[in-house]
């Protein structure tokens, strides 16, 4: 069954606390598969690797972050 994509386009500075946990969750998982040392710098809720802030675009399904 396919979900729906919901879209939330904002600056990184405007997301919630939770935002970012489940955003550094999300790299952690998907940077992890290449090598520990990818997900590093998305430990303890970081959500960026790099410059700030940027802007997102970020996609939600009924599971979470798409």
């Amino acid at each position: 069954m396919r979900s729906d994509v919901q879209w939330k386009l904002c600056w990184e500075n405007e997301l919630q606390l939770a935002d970012h946990i489940e955003l550094s969750d999300f790299f952690r998982k998907t940077y992890g598969r290449t090598g520990a040392s990818n997900a590093k710098p998305f430990e303890g809720g970081r959500s960026w690797a790099g410059a700030r802030p940027e802007f997102r675009a970020i996609g939600y399904d009924a599971h979470g972050i798409a």
